[in-house]
Parts: structure tokens; C-alpha cells; sequence
């Protein structure tokens, strides 16, 4: 509903880890623009299920727009940051903890994805590629 009220309404969004279970539990919940979404399968700050159930819900729906959907195996919350995981603590969350880190490869599929998909909504081929963009600079 937001998204829809802005007087310029963005063309594609990209979603990191969000929070899915608010707008699971939105009967008539659609997408207002093309979606790619991409959550950790360990993540326990803000679970993938959710998100892989609004997907499932959308597509049964028939009324979906594109929506991609990518879970990364064996990362957490944060895995497309260089940080090791760590248990962060004092979390708005039911057992106020939850694991948060980079993974190496999750965060390089994610990067070339978000890329990837902005490249194919505007129509356009991007200037540099991802390896492009990220060639000599070093990566944790």
C-alpha cells in the first residue's frame, strides 16, 4: 500500500532478509512491483519460511507479478556482509537473540543476482557486469 501511494512508483524492489509473516497473514496481499527477495536458510532473526510461503500463496494466487525468490543454504541473517557470524543479542524478537554474518559464496550469488535482475527490468544491458564491476577488489 505505501509503495502504491508514492507519487513515483519504483519499477522493481530487491529485498535482503525482510520479514515475510505480516504480509502472509494479508488475505488479499499483491505485490506493487517486481520482486526479487533473498533470505538465509539458517537465518533465525527473520526466517525464510515465511518468505517461501508468501511466494507459494502469490503464485497459487494467479496474481502475481514477478517474484523471485532465492533461499542460500547455510547462511544467516546478514550473509551477504564480510563479518564471521556472531550471536547478536538484545533483539525486538521472542528469545531476543539471533545468529548474524557474511557467507563468501551466498554474498557473491547475491550481489551478481541483485545485478542480474536490475539488469533485466530495465531492459537493459548494465554497463559493467558484477565481475566487472568487482575485478581487483578484494573480497572476504
Amino acid at each position: 500500500p505505501r509503495v502504491r501511494a508514492q507519487p513515483l512508483l519504483p519499477g522493481a524492489a530487491i529485498a535482503l532478509y525482510p520479514g515475510c509473516t505480516k504480509f502472509n497473514a494479508i488475505r488479499s496481499y499483491e505485490l506493487a512491483v517486481p520482486l526479487s527477495l533473498m533470505s538465509g536458510e539458517l537465518d533465525d532473526w527473520t526466517p525464510a519460511r515465511p518468505c517461501v510461503q508468501l511466494h507459494d500463496k502469490l503464485t497459487r494466487s494467479g496474481k502475481v507479478m514477478r517474484f523471485d525468490i532465492k533461499v542460500y543454504p547455510g547462511s544467516y541473517h546478514g550473509f551477504d556482509g564480510t563479518a564471521p557470524v556472531r550471536v547478536r543479542t538484545g533483539l525486538g524478537i521472542s528469545r531476543g537473540s539471533a545468529h548474524v554474518g557474511g557467507n563468501a559464496e551466498a554474498r557473491e550469488q547475491a550481489h551478481a543476482r541483485i545485478f542480474e535482475f536490475l539488469s533485466s527490468q530495465w531492459q537493459m544491458t548494465l554497463l559493467l557486469t558484477h565481475e566487472e564491476r568487482l575485478k581487483g577488489r578484494r573480497r572476504n
